[in-house]
C-alpha cells in the first residue's frame, strides 16, 4: 500500500514536508486545523509500515503513547495526538522550529570549535528538568509511574531557534528496548548512549537517564564521541564496561570541578551517580550562575543564530539576545508572548486576577480556544458570569467558524447552563450553524458589543488573530453538520455534557449498552479483539469524533472497548431518548445513516474471521460496495436450489438457516449480527444449498458475487480462509441433514 507523501492529505493532517526518516519512523511537517480551534503546524511521526504490522511493537507503542500524551512540561515535546490511518500508526507532536543536538554538534565540529561551557550547561540542565518531570509523574492512585526515557541522546534533544530546549521521543523509547535487535536500524547506534545496566539487560530507573544525559554532556563539552565504533557489538562491549577519561583530557578549558561533576554523572554504579535528574540539573545551574550569571534562552538563541543564520536567515532568530552574555548586566525574561498577538497595554482592572493574567498570557503565547474556555470557567468561579459568557461565546463562535461544530456545541451547552435557554440564545445558536468559513468581521458582528474594557480588547484580539481554516466548510461532524439551523438549535437545547476522568473505561467490549457518544474534548482509545483473540487498536479518537454507534444501531453488545486517555467531555445519546428526538428532527435519521455504515460495518469487517486480515484501506473500499437491505420477520432472503450469488453480512437481527426435504423441515443454524451467509453459492457458483429467512426485523449488507470474486482474486489469503469456511459449512450441513437437523 502506498502511503500519502508530501503535499497529500493524511487523515486530518496535510503533509507539508518530510523532515527526517530513520529505521523506525519518518517525520513530516504537517498542518492540523483541529487542535484548539486554530490551524497549527505539527511534527507528524509516522511509524514505518513494517513496524505497524508488528503486534508486539504496536502494543508497546500504544501503551507508551497513552502514557506520554499526559506529559505537559516546557522541556518535553508535547504529544498532541496519536492513532492509526490506513493500518499505519502515527504520533502528532508539537513542532520545534530548530535543530537537534546532533546537528548542533556537527556544525560546531565543522567549524573546529566546541560548544561553550555555559551553553552546554544550560542545554543539559533544561533537558534534565524535562526528565525530572517525567521521572516524578504519579498516577491517579498516587503511585509512581516509573517513567524512564531509555533513549536520552543528542538526536532526541531539540534546541529551537528561540532558545527553547525540549526532549522528545518518549512515545517509542520503551518500545525500542523490546523490538528485535536483529532488525537493521531499529536500535543499533543507540547503544552508545545506554547506561551500563541498560546495556547489560538489567532493570533501569531514573539514574539510567542521568547517565545517558552525562554522556550527552561529555560529548557536548569535548566535541568527541565517548563510545564509538563501526561495529555495534564493539560499542555494546564498551558501554557495558566503560572506561571514561575526564573530559578535560580533550578540552583543556574544562576546570577540575566540571570534570568531577561529569565523572559523577558517569559513575558505573548507579548508587555512586547523581541520584536524580534534579540533583544533576541543580549542580549544573549552580555552576552556570558562577560562570555566566543571567544566561537564559535568549542567549542560547544568540548561539543558535551564530550557528545557523547562514542556513535559515536572520528572521528566524527574533528572540536572540542583542549581545553576548559576558556583556549582559541583568537577567532577561525567559518567556515572552509571541509578536503575532502582543499583550502590551495598561490594565484597567478587568483582568487583574493573577490566574486570569496567566491564562491570558497562555492564549497569547500559544493560541488555543480551550484555554479561553478555561478563562470563562475561572470567571464563573470569581462570580463574574457575564464576563464568563463573553469568553465562552467568543470561543464557541471561533470553533464554529473553523467548522468544529461539536466543540462549539459543547461550549454553548455550557452557556445554556449559565443563563438558561432563551429566545435570544436560540437565535444565536441557530446562527452558528452557518458560521464555518465566514470572515472574522462576520464573527465580530454576530458577537455584538463585547464592551470597552481590557477583556473586550483581548477577546477582539482573539477573534482577529486567525481567520477560518481552508477546510472549514468541508469538515463534517456527527449529527450536527447535516441538520438545518432550527433543528440544530433545538438539539443543542436537549444535549447535556458528561465529564469523564482519565483512564476510565467508558464502554467495554461485550457489555450491554445502547447509547453512543460524541467527543467534545479529549482523547479516547478504541480497541477490540479479533477472531483470533488478538487486540486490534481501532482508533485514537479526539474532539468531534464519536463511538458506540455499533450497539446504538444494532442493539447488540458493545463491539469495542473505549477508554479515556485524559479528561474527556462528551455528549451521550441514549436509544431510549432517541425516538423522541427523531420525531422532532426528521433530518437526524439521514445524518446518522451517513456515517454509521463506514463505522459500524467497518468494525464488523475488522472483527470478521474472513475480512479481519485486510488492510483498513481495502476494508473501506469493501464497505462502499455493500448494499443495505431491510427484511421483515418471516421474509425469505434466500431459497434452497435457487441460482444467485449474493454474499450477506448480518448488520442487525437474526436469521434462520433451514432445508425443506421430502422428510419435512430441517433446522440447520441460527445466525446473528456480525455473522455471514451465502458464501457457498457466491464462491462456487452452485445453486443455494439452504434457505434463509429473517427471525424478526433484520438489516443485511449484501455484496454481489462479482465484487466478492474480484476481492478473492486480489487477496488469495482471504480466498483460502473463505474456501476453508465453505468446506466446514458444507460438511456441517451434510451432517445435520443426515441427523435430521440440530437446534443450536
Amino acid at each position: 500500500m502506498k502511503l500519502p507523501q508530501e503535499g497529500e492529505a493524511y487523515g486530518k493532517y496535510q503533509l507539508l514536508e518530510k523532515v527526517a526518516v530513520g529505521g523506525m519512523a519518518e517525520v513530516f511537517k504537517a498542518l492540523s486545523i483541529s487542535i484548539g480551534g486554530f490551524q497549527k503546524l505539527v511534527a507528524l511521526k509516522r511509524i514505518l509500515p513494517h513496524l505497524s504490522t508488528d503486534a508486539e511493537f504496536v502494543s508497546l507503542f500504544i501503551d507508551e503513547a497513552k502514557l506520554t500524551v499526559s506529559l505537559n512540561h516546557g522541556n518535553i515535546v508535547q504529544v498532541i495526538d496519536f492513532g492509526r490511518i490506513e493500518n499505519n500508526y502515527y504520533l502528532a507532536m508539537e513542532l520545534v522550529d530548530g535543530r537537534d543536538m546532533t546537528q548542533v554538534l556537527i556544525k560546531q565540529s565543522r567549524a573546529r570549535r566546541t560548544v561553550p561551557l555555559e551553553v552546554a550547561f544550560y542545554i543539559t540542565s533544561e533537558t534534565l528538568r524535562g526528565l525530572e518531570y517525567a521521572h516524578s509523574r504519579r498516577g491517579r492512585d498516587g503511585e509512581a509511574l516509573g517513567i524512564v526515557h531509555r533513549d536520552v541522546s543528542p538526536h532526541n534533544i531539540l534546541v529551537s531557534y528561540d532558545g527553547e530546549v525540549k526532549i522528545t521521543d518518549f512515545g517509542i523509547a520503551k518500545a525500542r528496548t523490546k523490538v528485535s535487535l536483529t532488525r537493521p536500524g531499529v536500535v543499533l547506534g543507540k547503544f552508545a548512549y545506554m547506561s551500563p545496566e541498560q546495556a547489560r539487560g538489567k532493570d533501569v530507573d531514573a539514574r539510567s537517564d542521568v547517565y545517558s544525559a552525562g554522556i550527552t554532556l561529555y560529548e557536548t563539552l569535548t566535541g568527541r564521541r565517548l563510545f564509538y565504533s563501526e561495529d555495534p557489538a564493539a560499542i555494546l562491549a564498551k558501554v557495558r564496561s566503560p572506561k571514561v577519561p575526564p573530559p578535560s583530557r580533550y578540552a583543556p578549558n574544562i576546570p577540575p570541578e566540571v570534570d568531577q561533576m561529569v565523572m559523577k554523572a558517569l559513575a558505573i554504579e548507579p548508587d555512586e551517580r547523581f541520584q536524580s535528574a534534579r540533583e544533576l540539573a541543580t549542580a549544573l545551574e549552580t555552576r552556570l550562575q558562577d560562570l555566566a550569571p543571567g544566561f537564559n534562552d535568549s542567549h542560547l538563541a544568540r548561539f543558535m543564530k551564530g550557528l545557523f543564520e547562514d542556513e535559515v536567515g536572520p528572521e528566524r532568530f527574533s528572540m536572540a539576545a542583542s549581545r553576548d552574555i559576558e556583556l549582559a548586566t541583568e537577567r532577561i525574561p525567559s518567556h515572552r508572548p509571541r509578536a503575532a498577538m502582543s499583550s502590551k497595554g495598561k490594565s484597567d482592572g478587568s483582568l487583574g486576577d493573577p490566574v486570569l493574567v496567566a491564562l491570558k498570557e497562555k492564549v497569547l503565547d500559544e493560541p488555543n480556544l480551550w484555554t479561553l474556555v478555561e478563562m470563562g470557567e475561572h470567571l464563573i468561579r470569581l462570580g463574574r458570569p457575564q464576563d464568563a459568557q463573553r469568553c465562552l461565546r467568543v470561543a464557541g463562535m471561533k470553533f464554529a467558524q473553523n467548522g468544529l461544530l461539536v466543540q462549539s456545541v459543547a461550549i454553548y451547552v455550557r452557556v445554556k447552563d449559565l443563563e438558561g435557554w432563551s429566545a435570544r440564545l436560540a437565535v444565536e445558536v441557530e446562527g452558528i450553524r452557518a458560521l464555518p468559513g465566514l470572515p472574522n468581521s462576520e464573527v465580530l458582528a454576530r458577537l455584538g458589543g463585547l464592551g470597552d474594557d481590557e477583556l473586550s480588547a483581548f477577546l477582539t484580539q482573539v477573534v482577529a488573530f486567525q481567520g477560518p481554516s481552508t477546510t472549514s466548510i468541508t469538515l463534517t461532524s456527527p449529527l450536527f453538520s447535516f441538520l438545518d439551523s432550527a433543528e440544530f438549535s433545538n438539539l443543542v437545547n436537549l444535549l447535556e455534557l458528561k465529564r469523564v476522568a482519565p483512564s476510565t473505561t467508558i464502554m467495554r467490549e461485550g457489555d450491554k449498552g445502547d447509547g453512543f457518544c460524541i467527543i467534545a474534548r479529549g482523547r479516547v482509545l478504541v480497541y477490540c479483539y479479533n477472531f483470533h483473540g488478538d487486540k486490534v487498536y481501532l482508533s485514537s479518537l479526539s474532539d468531534g469524533d464519536c463511538f458506540g454507534e455499533f450497539s446504538f444501531f444494532t442493539g447488540e453488545p458493545r463491539a469495542a472497548t473505549a477508554e479515556a486517555l485524559e479528561d474527556v467531555l462528551l455528549f451521550e445519546v441514549r436509544q431510549r431518548d432517541f425516538d423522541t428526538i427523531l420525531d422532532r428532527f426528521p433530518n437526524l435519521t439521514q445524518a446518522l445513516l451517513q456515517f454509521y455504515k463506514s463505522r459500524v460495518v467497518g468494525t464488523l469487517l475488522a472483527k470478521s474471521e474472513v475480512f479481519g486480515g485486510l488492510s483498513t484501506e481495502t476494508r473501506s473500499a469493501l464497505v462502499d460496495k455493500l448494499k443495505l437491505e431491510h427484511w421483515t420477520s418471516g421474509q425469505v432472503v434466500l431459497r434452497e436450489r435457487e441460482q444467485s450469488d449474493g454474499f450477506y453480512l448480518i448488520k442487525s437481527g437474526e436469521v434462520e438457516v433451514y432445508s425443506e426435504r421430502s422428510s419435512g423441515y430441517v433446522f440447520l443454524n441460527k445466525l446473528r449480527s456480525g455473522e455471514f451467509f451465502g458464501e457457498i453459492a457466491a464462491v462456487t457458483g452452485q445453486p443455494r444449498s439452504a434457505s434463509v429467512r429473517a427471525l424478526g426485523p433484520c438489516e443485511l449488507l449484501r455484496l454481489s458475487g462479482e465484487d466478492l470474486q474480484e476481492l478473492l482474486e486480489t487477496h488469495p489469503a482471504v480466498k483460502e480462509i473463505l474456501l476453508g469456511h465453505v468446506a466446514r459449512r458444507e460438511a456441517e450441513t451434510a451432517r445435520r441433514l443426515t441427523a435430521g437437523g440440530m437446534l443450536i
